[in-house]
């Protein structure tokens, strides 16, 4: 059975051909994550794979990395056995590129035939625009460039894949309950001046897709919160994130949102909260502890969320060294969530909170007890509750951010939404991108942009005004 699966999210130095595929298999597939029957403890999605029982279909060679493609060849090759057929999906250019000599030569797909996939009709294309464009007078306003289809023009150009055709269409063609009129006329895409090749018009496309997709709904209960110049804002940080801070990933994880700030910004962020709140000259060394501590749990025990709660011997943190109090705290640790349940985004931060907020309070009130009781005996009874509660909380805090996520995601959203960066409800800007907008998919726990090539774009857009 053929099955297409997005290589995207492979990283070949990494992970083998065939345990990717079976972790990929199983969140895109959660009925495929039971253990088959033949005692083997491995996956239906394996046991069909070593079966030969599944062809996979494996698109976008040309969205992984430049450096990856000759090695992502080279590792299909060791994985494929006798008998085992595959497809292998990209553009012929980046596929000509990672198989060139001139780069690392002999890197071919082994018994290989290809296959060229020929550009849309413009008979197809010209159905498919009318179709949609509201009637006679809709159509009618595609007639100029439909017409120029028989001649090369960047737009007669540009206008030959499923992607670029998408977004014309929801530039240019209204939504239920819109005019045709209310929409930019498509003719602009004839103007040479403007667009002197196809490359200017996909960029046309691609910004001008943005602005459709958060443009106000003629139905009030569905009118965007967010503007079209904020939405376009936030998109690049996201698109730049995954760029620069994750090596051109292409999943929005909202947990590893914490990699867009320094560790010792988010430090200084904590110790600056604690300092204020304490007062000085007290908040002044409530600060610096609150500092340490932090600092010392920002390398989470784990880099996904936690589902749950349980007791673990292996759970000692490193806080260990300075204090005997952290071994047994330790033996609490939250299990990290497993990305290959049909969790959605929002799911699995819920859970990861829930952790934190036990967590965080079973080791508040353990320090507590701890902090007051060996307290001093000149030490009147308000100071013991004061310094207890202080110990307690800071370690409290400390310990969840050890074993969690959702509270250093809380932190460093706050953060970046007061430098504009991100929009303070950022799941629901993320949610809503997906399930209204179309300018994202969701693909099990995480988002992604609807195309690689359209975080790419907004990776390369210019500085944007803060918002």
């Amino acid at each position: 059975m053929p099955v297409l699966i997005s290589l995207a999210s492979w990283n070949p130095a990494h992970q083998g051909l065939y345990d990717w595929l079976d972790r990929r298999l199983t969140v895109d597939y959660p009925g495929l994550r039971a253990p088959a029957t033949d005692r083997t403890r491995r996956s239906w999605a394996r046991a069909l794979l070593d079966q030969k029982m599944i062809l996979p279909v494996l698109d976008g060679l040309d969205e992984i990395s430049n450096a990856g493609r000759s090695y992502a060849i080279a590792r299909i090759n060791e994985a494929l056995g006798p008998g085992q057929g595959i497809i292998l999906l990209s553009r012929s250019g980046q596929y000509s590129e990672a198989t060139s000599p001139h780069t690392d030569p002999g890197v071919r797909l082994a018994g290989a035939a290809g296959i060229a996939l020929c550009p849309l009709r413009h008979d197809d294309v010209a159905e498919y625009l009318r179709r949609s464009a509201d009637g006679s007078a809709g159509a009618r306003r595609w007639m100029p460039v439909l017409t120029a289809f028989s001649t090369p023009t960047p737009s007669a150009q540009a206008l030959t894949t499923p992607l670029m055709v998408s977004l014309a269409r929801t530039i240019y063609n209204p939504r239920p309950g819109e005019h045709s009129g209310s929409r930019p006329d498509p003719i602009e895409m004839l103007d040479q001046a403007r667009f002197p090749d196809r490359t200017h018009i996909e960029q046309h496309l691609f910004e001008g897709f943005l602005r459709a997709a958060y443009r106000q709904h003629p139905n009030p209960t569905r009118r965007c919160p967010w503007s079209p110049v904020q939405a376009e804002h936030w998109l690049i940080f996201l698109a730049r994130h995954l760029e620069h801070n994750l090596n051109g990933s292409t999943d929005i994880r909202w947990w590893e949102i914490s990699k867009a700030v320094p560790s010792i910004t988010f430090a200084l962020a904590v110790a600056l909260a604690s300092g204020l709140a304490e007062g000085l000259p007290f908040g002044a060394l409530a600060g610096v502890v609150a500092a340490t501590l932090v600092g010392l749990a920002t390398n989470p025990r784990s880099n996904v969320p936690a589902q749950r709660i349980r007791w673990s011997r292996t759970g000692a943190t490193r806080l260990g060294a300075l204090l005997v109090l952290p071994l047994i705290l330790g033996f609490f640790a939250g299990v990290p969530a497993d990305l290959t349940e049909s969790a959605t985004p929002r799911t699995l931060l819920a859970r990861d909170k829930r952790s934190f907020k036990i967590l965080t309070s079973a080791a508040a009130l353990f320090v507590f007890w701890v902090a007051t009781a060996s307290a001093t005996d000149a030490t009147s009874s308000g100071g013991k509750i004061a310094f207890g509660a202080l110990t307690g909380l800071l370690w409290g805090f400390a310990f969840g951010l050890r074993q969690t996520q959702s509270a250093r995601f809380a932190l460093v959203r706050y953060w970046l939404a007061l430098r504009g960066r991100l929009p303070w409800r950022l799941m629901r800007f993320l949610s809503d991108a997906h399930e209204q907008r179309g300018v994202l998919r969701q693909v099990g726990a995480v988002y992604q942009f609807r195309h690689v090539e359209l975080q790419r774009y907004l990776a390369t857009r210019g500085s944007t005004p803060r918002v």
